[in-house]
């Protein structure tokens, strides 16, 4: 008598059934990653109050510097201490930072607190703390107390009486609010 075991259609369906559990998980993760969940007003607004001297910080320093767009991101591969410029005159190159304080408080937010953007913008620096493929939320300062003219601005609320405003950009809200105009 063979002491082969032989494969039961039972054991054939759970071993199925393990591995698209384990596909089912992955593609969840996968799926978080690409369109996170949204972050509410009063989440926001508990994050920048935990957040506020690295976030103050950053906000002064890119404030006065001279140039009209500046970009860093939690995806970028540039060196520490580097932030993207985009300039009229020369395009986009890389300005380095020469504060280390400053040079924490940006990595800080972008690799441990969640913030995907800081952007430096006409009247505004704005720190990106959700987005998906065509929206975004998150805090910003306004240079002259002004809403902040950020891209695809479709919510802005004053969070405190110095300029600093919560925002939601969305681009397909903001293009049928302005497809009449």
């Amino acid at each position: 008598m063979s002491k082969h075991r032989r494969i039961r259609y039972k054991d054939i369906v759970l071993v199925c059934i393990a591995i698209i559990c384990v596909l089912l998980v992955i593609g969840l993760i996968f799926l978080f990653r690409i369109f996170p969940p949204s972050i509410s007003e009063n989440r926001m607004m508990r994050d920048f109050t935990k957040d506020r001297n690295e976030i103050q910080l950053i906000t002064n320093y890119l404030i006065e510097l001279p140039y009209a767009g500046l970009y860093d991101s939690n995806s970028y591969t540039h060196e520490r201490g580097e932030i993207q410029i985009t300039s009229n005159e020369t395009g986009d190159e890389l300005l380095i930072i020469d504060d280390p304080q400053v040079v924490n408080a940006i990595e800080y937010l972008l690799n441990k607190r969640g913030y995907d953007v800081i952007h430096k913008g006409e009247n505004y620096v704005l720190f990106q703390r959700w987005s998906s493929l065509d929206a975004g939320r998150g805090v910003a300062y306004s240079r002259d107390g002004e809403i902040p003219h950020i891209d695809f601005l479709v919510y802005a609320k004053i969070i405190e009486g110095n300029n600093w405003y919560y925002y939601e950009s969305d681009f397909n809200k903001w293009e049928i609010e302005n497809s009449s105009n």
